[in-house]
């Protein structure tokens, strides 16, 4: 049987969402727009957060302009122009959300646990608990691009050991900027012995793939996340900022 977060405490079955004030997104510790590395401790902490802001900020204004064009220059055309001019505004609007929603959004790579810290509170999934690492670009409808997790759980949690999901939502616009939070993304899990692959959830969308690597046990996936439940403190380890 699958577990569900806990609205009324917050809970996520592989993660915990602070409730108390002091986690909450203005008092969870120093903030990081943009890619980096943070000293925490002793330890330094890789922060990914906004990046190709003014990118981003362009491509929608690039939109608008194409719809206000098309429909400058082909006015009365129908329904067809009328459609696409809309989506490009669509599009523009999304682009502008994700960058005033999400500006402060960031993923904390630490050492035991991915921390994810948003308007909403914090998330914490443990490096144990992490089967596979991806990283979904800001595509269509460009809400953002972000870290996409498959983790230990049963077989129907989201993100889940079937099911990859994306854990957060960061403005990440143009090449420079995804790459730097990739190759950052990707050198945290190669240092936790996780695999990485490149366009996980197109490659099952598509077919391509299996959401499970070749060889890896059903059972064995969820019979460690039963037995780190009944060890919350393995959970929290390393998410505490």
């Amino acid at each position: 049987m699958s577990q569900r977060p806990d609205r009324e405490h917050g809970e996520h079955p592989l993660g915990r969402r602070a409730d108390a004030p002091q986690d909450r997104l203005a008092g969870a510790g120093p903030r990081q727009v943009g890619s980096g590395v943070q000293q925490v401790g002793e330890s330094p902490v890789v922060v990914l957060g906004a990046g190709g802001t003014r990118w981003g900020a362009a491509v929608a204004a690039g939109f608008v302009a194409l719809a206000a064009l098309g429909w400058w220059l082909s006015p009365g055309d129908g329904f067809s122009l009328l459609y696409v001019s809309g989506q490009l505004v669509l599009a523009a609007g999304c682009v502008l959300w994700a960058l005033l929603r999400h500006r402060l959004d960031t993923v904390r790579l630490e050492d035991g646990a991915i921390v994810v810290l948003t308007r909403r509170g914090r998330t914490t999934y443990a490096w144990a608990d992490v089967l596979e690492v991806s990283w979904r670009a800001a595509s269509w409808p460009y809400a953002g691009g972000g870290p996409v997790l498959r983790i230990r759980g049963g077989p129907f949690d989201e993100p889940g050991p079937n099911a990859p999901a994306q854990i957060a939502h960061l403005p990440v616009f143009g090449r420079s900027a995804s790459q730097e939070a990739v190759g950052s993304l990707q050198q945290a899990a190669k240092a936790h012995g996780v695999p990485y692959t490149p366009k996980l959830m197109e490659l099952i969308g598509t077919g391509k793939r299996m959401p499970r690597l070749p060889g890896e046990a059903r059972d064995c996936a969820h019979d460690r996340s039963r037995d780190s439940t009944r060890d919350p403190g393995r959970r929290s380890t390393g998410g505490a900022s």
